[in-house]
């Protein structure tokens, strides 16, 4: 009779620690599954923002293109004007990133614009290696080299 006492004392024992081990374990299982509820929820109102709209088709319009700068939809035959005159627009408030995107999606000619892109990195590179120097702080537009090259960009 002792010993099935000491033993039911003891096992007992076992299942309350056991029970205590497991209720954390729970704790934890139960907050990890709301933390991952949570963050499923603010992707989902992010992506939901952020959603990237593809080109529409209208049957009486025809196929659409939805402008990344405004979110106008655009016929396809007039995008290229359309997102042409808002990069203007954007170039007073972001001269560089509007710049660097002109230059890369209104340009056609890709051996054109790798070449006046490469001189405009040997340009940028004078002034990073030689930063006192003047005579690299500008362009003279006038020049032969800068009419062939980087001109047919802009």
């Amino acid at each position: 009779a002792v010993v099935s006492t000491q033993s039911t004392g003891a096992l007992a024992r076992m299942e309350a620690a056991n029970n205590k081990q497991n209720s954390g374990l729970r704790a934890q299982q139960l907050e990890l599954r709301r933390q991952m509820q949570r963050q499923a929820s603010e992707e989902r109102s992010t992506s939901a923002q952020s959603v990237t709209r593809e080109p529409e088709v209208i049957p009486q319009l025809g196929l659409r293109m939805v402008c990344p700068i405004c979110g106008l939809s655009t016929p396809k035959p007039e995008m290229s004007a359309h997102f042409e005159s808002c990069l203007e627009k954007e170039l007073e408030s972001k001269p560089l990133q509007t710049t660097c995107t002109m230059i890369y999606t209104l340009n056609k000619d890709e051996d054109k614009l790798a070449i006046g892109v490469k001189t405009l990195v040997f340009f940028v590179q004078n002034v990073i290696k030689s930063p006192d120097e003047e005579k690299y702080k500008k362009i003279r537009v006038n020049n032969a080299g800068v009419q062939k090259k980087i001109m047919p960009l802009v």
